[in-house]
């Protein structure tokens, strides 16, 4: 006896992985209104923040060089990302507006 294994859909996986970040449901819940099991929601929604973690840090970091960087005195380098993922937008800000 063979089974197939079961493939969803990237569009799929992100509408499920979409309900599961909301959090108005359990996993549990979510598991069976789209049939399919609470670990791999589980796994389907930290993938999708971690890849959404990294689109955000890339957008970040790519407006940051285009900016006025060199007039503060900053170098953007893969050195020194986790200082400026954990520097706010509005901590940066107020720090180009005092250098300007």
């Amino acid at each position: 006896m063979t089974t197939t294994r079961k493939r969803y859909s990237a569009k799929f996986k992100a509408r499920v992985a979409l309900e599961a970040i909301r959090g108005e449901k359990t996993l549990a819940q979510l598991g069976t209104q789209f049939q399919v099991h609470p670990v791999q929601i589980a796994q389907w929604r930290k993938a999708a923040l971690e890849q959404l973690e990294e689109s955000m840090t890339e957008n970040f970091l790519s407006r940051l060089r285009k900016s006025n960087s060199h007039s503060l005195g900053i170098k953007v380098s893969a050195q020194r990302c986790p200082y400026f993922l954990r520097t706010s937008m509005i901590e940066y800000r107020c720090l180009r507006r005092n250098s300007l």
